[in-house]
This record gives C-alpha cells, structure tokens and sequence, in this order.
C-alpha cells in the first residue's frame, strides 16, 4: 500500500514527494535551454546573445560567461545522469 501511494506521489497525483522550489526549476530550464542550443552548434557568447539583454564588454573574464559556462556544465551533468537526482536515486557508480 505505502509503495503505490508513494509512486502516485511521484508522478504527481498527490501531494509531491520533495517540493521542488520555483528558483530550482528556472535554474533546470534554463541549463537545458543552454544545452539545447549548444546541441545545436551555439557557442556560448551566441548563447549569451539570445539570454542576456546586452554583452559585456569584457566577455572573455566576464561573470555571466562564467554563470553560463557553470550551467552549461551542469546541464552535460544531468543529461548523462545526474537527473537521477531529482528522482531521489543515487548517481551511478
């Protein structure tokens, strides 16, 4: 009974297992976005062009191409695994 009433749970009948805040489900979206367009041959100075509002001067040892370089990473994280995660597994060995 405890199993069945987990699973509906987990795929969203239910209240939700772990609450996933709004602050973590943009920063998700967002890395997959980056992904997808990187997947498509965008470098990330393209990537910061269609995201941020105007280039910083200094790209090369600019902040947000840090942030981006971060989530870009992240994203390659989690596609090769790390979404296991959000499901309460744990990463494989």
């Amino acid at each position: 009974m405890q199993a069945a009433a987990t699973f509906r749970r987990s795929i969203g009948h239910g209240v939700p297992i772990r609450p996933a805040t709004y602050a973590q489900a943009h920063r998700q979206a967002a890395m997959l976005y980056i992904h997808d367009l990187a997947q498509d041959g965008a470098s990330l100075r393209d990537i910061a062009g269609l995201l941020l509002d105007q280039l910083p001067e200094d790209w090369r040892s600019s902040s947000e191409r840090s942030d981006l370089r971060r989530l870009a990473d992240a994203a390659a994280q989690m596609i090769v695994g790390g979404y296991r995660l959000l499901l309460g597994s744990r990463p494989p060995t």
